[in-house]
């Protein structure tokens, strides 16, 4: 981990890191609502402990505390399926959403909802997805105009999919901040594909809800914008 002031114009400097032993841990960095401006957020999968948390880095100490989000969360073979968590921050009040699956591939898979805003607060939201198999991955953008949060995942949710050879890319949205979620969309232009990663935009102050998935078999990324 390194860190700058100077959006690395000069070299940066090497800084306390949160990750730990297991190679198969995912993470993602986000803004952290935090006092000092300078802190910042990290969902941190623990792949060992099929954990979900939140470590939060202090600048000053230059140092990592966690707060725990969910255990059980068991993830997709790392290799070859990326990522198992999404996450994106709400700018009209400096919130974290994250999402991610409790199970992969598996009728007992629920698609998972936080609203975050630090370390003593982390809430849970209704689930986008409950019980559906052949399904997996998360990707979390939110139209920063309006407040609605879209959760995109790989495989439908009725489970009529077949993991990893021909899954969806479909999404949910929410307009009441993850208490109730839409109908379900599915963006893909051709046949179901074998999708292997799944990446949506963080948000910004762009509406522009966009899915972004990589076919392992083609070798192809594909894109197919929404109009949030």
């Amino acid at each position: 981990m390194y860190k700058s002031a100077d959006e690395f114009a000069s070299a940066g400097t090497n800084c306390a890191a949160p990750t730990e032993s297991s190679y198969s841990d995912q993470m993602q960095l986000f803004p952290g609502n935090e006092a000092d401006t300078n802190d910042m957020w990290l969902l941190f999968h623990d792949g060992s402990a099929d954990e979900l948390s939140l470590k939060t880095y202090d600048d000053s100490a230059d140092s990592w505390s966690e707060a725990s989000i969910a255990t059980g969360m068991t993830e997709a073979t790392v290799a070859s399926f990326m990522p198992q968590i999404g996450g994106s921050i709400r700018l009209s009040d400096g919130h974290l959403i994250a999402a991610m699956n409790n199970l992969t591939d598996d009728a007992a898979a629920d698609l998972r909802v936080w609203d975050i805003n630090g370390a003593g607060s982390i809430t849970e939201k209704t689930n986008v997805v409950t019980n559906s198999d052949d399904r997996g991955l998360a990707g979390v953008f939110i139209d920063q105009s309006s407040g609605t949060i879209f959760v995109s995942y790989l495989g439908k949710a009725d489970g009529s999919d077949t993991w990893s050879s021909a899954l969806n890319v479909c999404y949910k949205t929410s307009t009441d901040g993850g208490a109730n979620w839409s109908s379900e969309t599915c963006v893909n232009s051709s046949a179901a594909s074998t999708a292997a990663a799944l990446y949506t935009g963080l948000g910004g102050t762009c509406s522009l809800f966009l899915p972004v998935w990589w076919d392992s078999t083609l070798a192809d990324l594909f894109e197919n914008p929404s109009t949030a």
